[in-house]
């Protein structure tokens, strides 16, 4: 997994006082703006101007802006900066980019995520002491808790079942909260106050494990099906169904973040089959099994 470095904090760096400025003046002809810093998805840039009539001709309804005072710093990393800003601001232009790996195109969800916030808190709070707790919360999706003081030379009866069942595709919990992938925020998730308490001060272990043999009958509606590609960054790759050999252009990968938001966010699988894995693709493959151009 790509781990962007951290932001640091906001008060105390140098260029802040020019950052507020500049935000300042911008807030003040109309213009939604955001400090990124602030944020956890807004990650290249300084600030963040919104506001689609400041482009008349059209282009970009979001502009960029990278913030540089005195000499600005570093020229090497001011360079590497700009090159990362335009990109983005590319991808957010167009829905696609090209890199040495490949072709990454950004698509539209068709519904408003849907979690298992309580099937989850749940959970959290009926875990026995030194115990362990197994839930399908909905078909190849499964949560699985295992308190901390649990004797771990047994992990046979609590994963056994669930690693008899075919191909797996496992998550930490505990591992994935310290990643910024969420939409929704990660405490936030956790309903119960002393079930968010007790996992932060680590009195149990989660782990979200996707069965990707159900994960695949579920995508036989769409003509598709997933295999592990073997690459953290793109863990799935998703390609037709009925087909051999596969042309390169009718095979896709998922990128790790939406993935992980399974785990990040207590995601449905069935909304992240539906709207990511078959997404992109659900028009396309129709077309290509019907021999329509």
């Amino acid at each position: 997994m790509v781990q962007k470095e951290n932001s640091g904090f906001l008060t105390g760096k140098r260029g802040a006082r020019l950052e507020r400025s500049i935000f300042r003046k911008a807030f003040e002809i109309g213009a939604t703006v955001v400090l990124n810093d602030l944020t956890h998805t807004l990650r290249h840039g300084d600030i963040a101007v919104f506001r689609p009539d400041l482009w008349p001709d059209g282009g970009s309804p979001c502009l960029l802006i990278e913030v540089k005072s005195g000499r600005g710093g570093d020229a090497a990393r001011a360079s590497r900066q700009m090159t990362a800003t335009k990109h983005m601001i590319d991808y957010l232009s167009t829905d696609k980019r090209e890199t040495e790996n490949g072709s990454w195109r950004r698509i539209s969800a068709r519904q408003v995520p849907q979690y298992h916030f309580s099937d989850a808190t749940r959970l959290m709070c009926n875990l026995p002491h030194v115990g362990w707790l197994v839930k399908e919360v909905e078909p190849g999706l499964h949560y699985a808790l295992i308190d901390s003081a649990y004797n771990q030379s047994s992990l046979d009866a609590v994963f056994g079942d669930v690693f008899r069942r075919g191909k797996l595709f496992m998550i930490s919990v505990n591992d994935i909260k310290n990643y910024a992938l969420a939409y929704y925020p990660f405490p936030l998730s956790i309903e119960d106050p002393e079930a968010l308490f007790r996992f932060y001060n680590g009195e149990f272990v989660m782990f979200v494990i996707v069965d990707l043999e159900q994960v695949n009958e579920r995508l036989a509606k769409y003509s598709l099906q997933v295999t592990p590609s073997g690459n953290d960054e793109y863990p799935w790759r998703v390609s037709p169904t009925g087909v051999d050999a596969p042309n390169d252009e009718d095979i896709s990968y998922v990128g790790y973040h939406p993935i992980w938001r399974l785990a990040a966010e207590f995601l449905r699988l069935d909304w992240l089959l539906d709207n990511i894995v078959a997404g992109a693709w659900r028009e396309v493959i129709v077309q290509h099994l019907n021999g329509e151009s």
